[in-house]
């Protein structure tokens, strides 16, 4: 997220998708990953993960936000 916050949306993207190879029931790892796909315009990318996400349901406290980014998309 620190690449992110400096301008290396890319950068953190490959980051975050290590992450996830490494730890793939991670759902705050994907949701950083959402947030940093919208920063960089990957829409489409950003829905699908936000897909993923939704399907965890009350697993995931994080639902509001998921449904948030949703909505802005």
């Amino acid at each position: 997220m620190l690449m992110a916050g400096k301008g290396d949306t890319s950068g953190a993207i490959v980051l975050l998708r290590k992450a996830l190879e490494i730890a793939p029931q991670a759902a705050a790892i994907r949701l950083n990953l959402v947030r940093v796909l919208i920063s960089a315009g990957k829409k489409e990318e950003a829905r699908s993960e936000l897909d993923n996400l939704t399907k965890l349901g009350d697993k995931f406290a994080e639902q509001d936000e998921v449904t948030r980014l949703k909505k802005s998309l």
